[in-house]
């Protein structure tokens, strides 16, 4: 299994199409004749060394079975892919067997920045809850117009990787509008650390204010930071179990009095239905009920322990952004996910390999306070000794 849908190979930048609509509306269209094909030649077969007597042999009907079979086969065959030449500096979409046959080349000469932006799209159940998903999309400026170059569903390691290949193919500038605070850079910049940024340019380190009720506990050390960021309580898990007994409860009463079913088949299936239909929801309550962070920053690297998103450790030499990623976008229909609890979002430690989430129980001004002081501390250990 391949990290990203784009693969790079040189000065080429590529992707294979698996399961976009039109491909899968081709493919389906073809098991029809696949299957009709394969039946007409099965029976000719058949027919054709008398295992079936009364079955009489066609050429005709074995050359029609042939022609359906190799055709659902080429309908199954069919794939589409996009090459991003940056030594021709040319967009090509083409249609295969599943080599390239059909081609479409689009130039890039007058190719401007690189855009990733975002799109919140909230997905509802017939009868489950409602949940958002985040579209990651990757546009290129060409000549006054915008050209997508490819949709992420709640993917923006895969956007961001993606977006950061083709700036370095086509030597354009990169801009992430899918943060707090839009990141702009050039091509030559992609790769430079966040301490080694700010040293190069002489941007004024952000100095940090600590909020009147922080709850952020800082703990200085002969290595460097520590930050433990407690736990906020941001839910109650017992809400989302009492809906699931109160639907439990109506089941049951419809079942027996209503469809007039036995208690011994009611009961246990209004508890299971009942609580199927709340298990994310309260899965998702408990996750946000027991979030506790630690951050430690040092010379070395900066290290993440959180007990929703794992532990990570970025070494500073390779820490390129430190941003602020907004979840209050369509909260009220993230049923299901964690994010629904959060004041405001999450602060994104990111580098090429490995991306740190954390702050997700904090408020605004305590994110800017922690970011502040981060940056700031990176800043100081990145200085030459």
């Amino acid at each position: 299994m391949t990290r990203h849908a784009w693969q790079l190979q040189g000065r080429t930048l590529f992707r294979t199409y698996q399961r976009t609509d039109l491909l899968q509306g081709i493919h389906l269209a073809a098991c029809l004749p696949l299957f009709l094909g394969t039946l007409t030649l099965a029976a000719q077969a058949l027919a054709f060394v008398e295992v079936v007597p009364p079955m009489e042999f066609r050429l005709f009907w074995a050359f029609f079975g042939g022609g359906l079979m190799l055709l659902g086969v080429a309908g199954m065959l069919v794939s589409k892919g996009r090459i991003l030449d940056g030594e021709a500096r040319t967009l090509t979409d083409w249609w295969g067997l599943p080599r390239p046959v059909l081609r479409d080349v689009l130039s890039l000469a007058k190719a401007g920045a690189v855009e990733i932006t975002r799109e919140s799209k909230v997905h509802k159940g017939r009868y489950g809850p409602r949940q958002v998903e985040e579209i990651y999309e990757v546009r290129l400026r060409v000549s006054h117009r915008s050209l997508l170059v490819d949709r992420f569903p709640d993917d923006p390691e895969g956007a961001r990787w993606t977006a950061e290949s083709v700036c370095r193919l086509l030597g354009s500038r990169f801009r992430d509008k899918t943060v707090g605070r839009p990141l702009l850079k050039k091509s030559s910049e992609l790769d430079e650390s966040l301490g080694q940024r700010y040293l190069r340019t002489g941007k004024p380190v952000p100095g940090p204010r600590r909020p009147s009720n922080c709850r952020l506990r800082c703990l200085e050390g002969p290595e460097g930071l520590e930050i433990r960021i407690p736990r906020a309580n941001l839910a109650n898990p017992w809400k989302p179990v009492l809906t699931a007994l109160g639907m439990a409860l109506f089941l049951l009463l419809l079942s027996v009095f209503v469809w007039q079913e036995s208690w011994v088949f009611s009961v246990p299936t209004a508890l299971v239905v009942g609580g199927l239909m709340e298990a994310r929801a309260t899965w998702s309550s408990w996750q946000a009920r027991r979030l506790t962070e630690t951050l430690r920053l040092t010379r070395q690297a900066l290290r993440v322990e959180s007990t929703l998103y794992g532990s990570h450790e970025i070494p500073l030499g390779e820490l390129e952004d430190l941003v602020l990623r907004d979840s209050r976008e369509d909260k009220h229909h993230r049923e299901v996910q964690v994010e629904r609890f959060f004041p405001v979002g999450v602060l994104c430690a990111r580098s090429d390999r490995v991306q740190a989430c954390f702050g997700g129980a904090l408020g605004m001004d305590e994110l800017d306070y922690l970011q502040a002081l981060l940056v700031e501390r990176i800043v100081e250990f990145s200085r030459p000794v």
